[in-house]
């Protein structure tokens, strides 16, 4: 299982979403991240930016298995607890 932790950065607070999502490993080798470790997207107050962080497999390097659940994420509002 890859963890993915979405940290939303506003002035002095760091509000996290954190989503587990699964990769299905189909045989002997590790799912490879195009991306590297990290990955970042940034997104203009009030706006709206949809990034995306595919692993694929190191032989075949086609997409992982991702169960059709964790295709779509429901957007989350990031709060900083400074506004209250």
């Amino acid at each position: 299982m890859y963890v993915v932790n979405l940290i939303g950065t506003m002035r002095a607070a760091t509000p996290t979403h954190r989503s587990n999502n699964h990769c299905v490993d189909l045989n002997d080798n590790a799912p490879v991240f195009a991306d590297g470790a990290t990955d970042t997207v940034s997104v203009n107050e009030g706006g709206t930016t949809v990034g995306d962080y595919n692993p694929a497999d190191a032989e075949a390097l086609t997409r992982c298995l991702v169960p059709a659940a964790a295709q779509t994420v429901e957007p989350t509002q990031l709060t900083s607890p400074l506004e209250g």
